[in-house]
């Protein structure tokens, strides 16, 4: 049979008809069964646990557990903060400071390596658990609970400030982590993972803060291990800016939560806890604490102190946030839970002159994790073993508010977490926090002598000639006394007796500036004396929270030459290539400025010059004035 060629173009075209309506056919039926795949039956979403623990500001809005999870991962990335502005080893430090990871370029663009190491594989994420007989839950829902105490004693400034400084150092910081809290542990678990995330970084980067309740420690894994099948967003928690399990950031040095996940906690228990703990592993009338501290390094002030006050903050958000399985107390109580709280240290630093300043919230000295997993303290382990244990994974000292936008200027007047954190460091060394009226001044009965303290940098950027510029200013102010301290020598608690009698704070750049926080506020001046290629910000805007007169010069580099004198860590590491981090959770670093080696020259004209008016400042201060 012939065919004409019209006849053979009709049918072809039908066969085409018929294969586009097959092909469009299954691609329906495919994408329909990917979408089940992903979300369940109705039936199963409907039997979906609530979402964790609710903000106690109130209900979130719009969380709906039965939407269709979003699978995505939110990739982390570097801290906001630029390192380069990092304190270096100076005379605030113990000679063997760990600084010598400290980035100078801006994590954003110094490496592009993901901090989430080897991320929990799809397998251990639930999309949606089968309905199970779960551990019974208390609503999500807690009534509002009061700060702490020490907060009342900072009423608000006068003084205006911007939104951003509101949102930085005062009671809002919590309310922002609060807002934004999700249960990550589906139905059926038997322990829970509430992290509280918080979003006040400038480049849209999002802290957390954690704790896993219900943990034994698995001596076979050596890890904490929590009852938790890990389950997805849905997609209303995305859109308020909670974060995927496998999101949660790290931080530089090999810290931060992600670090503290990945390396010490397990989300599929196999160790059974003691009898009677066997269906609940949440609720507990006394439950006990592990505080885990991943720290930077041991010896530098400033990045000691921005953890341990990080640190501190954690505590604070626990005790202002309702805990449902507690019948909506908090978290954490300052009363009985803090005897049963123990502070691990989980990194290899030295101890340092700061050690026992991580137990504030805990009652008993911190321990050390590698003793715990070598079998050097068997009973602590058995406890840990048979006693389940509610795990705080504290917000990093790199997330620290006072980090960020440090190379800006930034106006603002009231910050009582910075307030309240320092009072608490004063206290634990029996230090007043409060000062006896000074004298009325009166012709007769004129102003005492004003206190001036310079910091002597026996390591890296010292000061040139500094003997004579002091011998200068008393020459000409008879009634300054000058002190220079090398404060390597002396201990933590002398060098804040000696900064709390301290009218006029003077120095080249360095960690040392970190004892501007704990100076009587609005009862002093600093003066700091940066590299002339340095322009770092941050101690200028500390001194401004403290509401102190701060005034800043540049003096020229000089450059150590070599085999001339350099002391301590500073020899040790000048010009040394920084490591690359680790993986899970660090940062790649690079190697530092020259600054940071460098001496500094400033002329007498220029160092008086900034003198008078730290001077000037103190006695109108003084007279009110």
């Amino acid at each position: 049979m012939r065919l004409s060629l019209s006849s053979i173009f009709a049918r072809r075209r039908r066969f085409q008809s018929l294969a586009a309506a097959v092909f469009l056919f299954f691609t329906v039926l495919t994408l329909y069964s990917l979408r089940n795949d992903r979300a369940g039956s109705p039936s199963r979403l409907s039997a979906a646990p609530p979402a964790g623990v609710v903000s106690v500001l109130g209900p979130d809005p719009g969380l709906d557990p039965g939407t269709v999870p979003d699978p995505d991962s939110n990739p982390a990335s570097a801290p906001d903060t630029n390192p380069e502005s990092t304190p270096d080893t100076d005379s605030a430090s113990t000679p063997d400071t760990d600084l010598e990871s400290t980035p100078d370029t801006d994590p954003e663009s110094a490496s592009g390596t993901d901090p989430v190491s080897d991320p929990y594989p799809v397998s251990r994420v639930v999309p949606d658990p089968t309905p199970t007989p779960a551990v019974r839950r208390p609503p999500a829902r807690g009534p509002a609970l009061q700060f702490p105490s020490e907060y009342a004693g900072f009423p608000e400034s006068s003084l205006s400030q911007s939104d951003r400084c509101g949102r930085l150092f005062t009671p809002r910081y919590f309310e922002d982590f609060r807002s934004h809290a999700i249960q990550y542990c589906a139905g059926g678990s038997r322990s829970a993972l509430q992290c509280f995330q918080g979003h006040s970084r400038p480049n849209q980067e999002v802290d957390s803060i954690c704790i896993g309740q219900g943990a034994v420690f698995d001596v076979a894994k050596q890890k904490f291990a929590l009852d938790c099948d890990v389950r997805r967003l849905d997609e209303n928690e995305r859109k308020q800016g909670l974060l995927p399990f496998d999101s949660i950031r790290g931080e530089w040095y090999n810290t931060g939560p992600r670090w503290i996940l990945d390396h010490h906690v397990d989300l599929k228990r196999t160790s059974k806890p003691a009898a009677g703990s066997e269906d609940d592993l949440v609720s507990q009338a006394s439950p006990k604490f592990v505080l885990f501290v991943q720290r930077e390094g041991a010896g530098n002030l400033w990045h000691c102190m921005t953890e341990i006050m990080t640190m501190t903050m954690t505590f604070d958000l626990l005790q202002t946030t309702a805990d449902p399985s507690r019948n909506n107390t908090p978290f954490f109580t300052r009363g009985p839970d803090v005897a049963n709280t123990q502070v691990i240290v989980t990194d290899d630093h030295d101890d340092g002159i700061f050690f026992d300043l991580w137990s504030i919230f805990a009652g008993r000295p911190p321990l050390r994790w590698n003793n715990l997993v070598n079998g050097s303290d068997p009973e602590q382990a058995r406890i840990f073993t048979e006693t389940p244990h509610n795990l705080i994974i504290p917000l990093p000292g790199a997330a620290n508010p006072i980090w960020q936008s440090d190379w800006d200027e930034q106006n603002c007047t009231w910050a009582p977490i910075v307030n309240v954190f320092a009072n608490r460091i004063l206290q634990a060394y029996g230090i007043p926090t409060t000062d006896e009226a000074e004298q009325t001044p009166t012709p007769d009965d004129p102003l005492p002598p004003i206190n001036l303290t310079f910091v002597d940098r026996t390591g890296n950027r010292r000061l040139i000639n500094h003997d004579a510029l002091l011998a200068a200013v008393e020459a000409k102010h008879p009634h300054v006394r000058t002190q220079a301290i090398d404060f390597a020598t002396i201990s933590f608690e002398e060098q804040l007796r000696l900064v709390r009698s301290t009218d006029v704070f003077v120095g080249v750049h360095g960690a040392a500036f970190t004892h501007v926080m704990f100076m009587r506020p609005g009862r002093g001046a600093v003066v700091e004396i940066q590299p002339e290629t340095n322009d770092y910000r941050g101690f200028r805007n500390l001194g401004f929270l403290k509401g102190l007169t701060y005034i800043m010069g540049h003096g020229e580099q000089v450059q150590v030459k070599p085999g001339e004198k350099m002391e301590g860590e500073a020899k040790r590491r000048r010009g040394v290539e920084e490591p690359q981090l680790e993986e899970g959770g660090g940062r790649g670093l690079t190697k530092r400025a020259q600054w940071h080696w460098d001496d500094v020259r400033i002329g007498e004209e220029g160092f008086m010059n900034l003198i008078d008016e730290a001077v000037a400042a103190v006695e109108e201060q003084r007279r009110g004035t």
